[in-house]
């Protein structure tokens, strides 16, 4: 038997989907702690800081369709957590360029993920706990690490973590909702995120691209609340970044500043700062079409964008939803 004390909820993953259960459980007084494995929490919302730069390496805007994230969105704005995005977002077809149809898109500031960690203030979050494996004993649900340490137990569990995440970590503890989801995938994507002394000479701030191995252009700093030297990511396509999933970051910032510099029609670009980052699991392929997945008898529940879209929105509705479960 394990000497830790049994907590009531415990999530696994800081990310939208995450802190938007946790924040929702803590409305309702219910305990629970959040288990992330990176420094900070933010999950596909992180960014990066550096030399003056700053840059949303994964979710690159927010949209609204659903009407409860509409107020929730309102409310940010109100405190400003949330701008308008006022960029103009073209589309980009080997050097030229055509505008697309109008969509109402917001930011949080002064980054993607500050919005993730302004939720997590709500929430006890314990940063830098990876849990490797998970097994249910005795009406609880044990948590290791890589050693087989134990790291917390807890009566119900939650997994805001990518589908194949989600079913690695349960291994056979599960086959119900692992076989629901075993065939779920998701996108890979490699993210560059160049830093320059100069604007670059294109009269757009983002575009998407095609013909390219660039998927997603933008420039950054034409964000609200953004620093204002000229910084720009990069997102390659679903389709070049699974092929060049094995490539070193030197390889795919050489690849990838030429892609920019055909797609943009633009001469050799030099930046002061270059940086790749890999997302195995970038964005959903197969979605769920429900909020969330739960076996009450177990005390387990899936949530996260997997469940009801790519979307920043799609996470948040899934936390939100499970949490408006848990409580009762």
């Amino acid at each position: 038997m394990s000497g830790q004390q049994a907590l009531d909820t415990v999530i696994i993953g800081g990310g939208m989907a995450g802190m938007a259960c946790a924040v929702g459980l803590g409305l309702t007084d219910r305990e629970a702690i959040v288990l992330e494995r990176n420094v900070h929490p933010g999950g596909r919302m992180s960014g990066l800081r550096a030399d003056g730069y700053e840059f949303d390496a994964g979710a690159q805007y927010l949209t609204v369709r659903d009407p409860l994230f509409r107020a929730q969105v309102d409310t940010w704005l109100a405190e400003q957590r949330v701008a308008p995005w006022q960029g103009w977002v073209v589309e980009v077809d080997r050097g030229d360029f055509f505008n697309r149809d109008a969509v109402e898109l917001f930011v949080a500031q002064p980054s993607m993920g500050a919005l993730v960690r302004h939720l997590a203030r709500y929430c006890d979050v314990r940063e830098r706990t990876r849990v490797a494996s998970v097994v249910r004993e005795d009406s609880l649900w044990r948590l290791f690490d890589e050693r087989g340490e134990e790291q917390a137990c807890c009566r119900e569990l939650v997994l805001a973590v990518p589908a194949p995440e989600a079913c690695d970590l349960l291994g056979s503890q599960s086959p119900a909702l692992t076989e629901r989801i075993a065939h779920f995938e998701t996108t890979a994507c490699w993210a560059v995120m160049l830093g320059f002394e100069e604007a670059l000479p294109v009269p757009f701030d983002a575009a998407y691209v095609n013909q390219s191995p660039l998927g997603w252009v933008a420039r950054n700093n034409s964000k609200p609340g953004r620093a204002s030297r000229e910084a720009w990511v990069l997102h390659a396509t679903p389709e070049w970044s699974a092929v060049h999933a094995d490539l070193g970051d030197s390889e795919v910032l050489a690849h990838l500043l030429r892609a920019l510099e055909s797609a943009l029609d633009l001469d050799a670009v030099d930046p002061l700062f270059a940086e790749a980052r890999f997302w195995p699991h970038a964005a959903p392929i197969h979605t769920l079409g429900q909020p969330f997945l739960r076996d009450a008898s177990q005390g387990l529940s899936l949530c996260g964008d997997w469940c009801l879209g790519p979307r920043v929105e799609a996470a948040w509705l899934s936390g939100h939803a499970l949490s408006e479960c848990l409580a009762g």
